[in-house]
């Protein structure tokens, strides 16, 4: 579990560095100030290892932020930035 978790927070690092690069995908209930929050569990698995968790990203026009929480270890990652600076933190939730 604790090897993938790093391997998760890599992939939405990813996924997030791609969508603010791109600008292709729309999201028809965003009020028009663009800010929305979006909260959720999560589940994965390689086969071999399996873990799960809780994901929030929250968007306030270009500035973002995605934090994942794993429950049993108390470990969390946040990725935040906005079009040019991305931080990535991780730390005990």
């Amino acid at each position: 579990m604790r090897r993938l978790l790093p391997r998760i927070a890599s992939v939405l690092l990813v996924l997030a560095v791609a969508a603010c690069g791109r600008g292709g995908g729309t999201i028809d209930t965003v009020e028009t100030d663009g800010r929305w929050r979006l909260e959720g569990r999560l589940a994965v698995s390689d086969g071999r290892d399996s873990g799960s968790g809780s994901v929030t990203w929250e968007q306030d026009g270009a500035y973002f932020t995605i934090q994942l929480r794993a429950p049993v270890s108390g470990q969390s990652w946040r990725l935040s930035g906005d079009e040019a600076t991305y931080i990535l933190a991780n730390g005990e939730a």
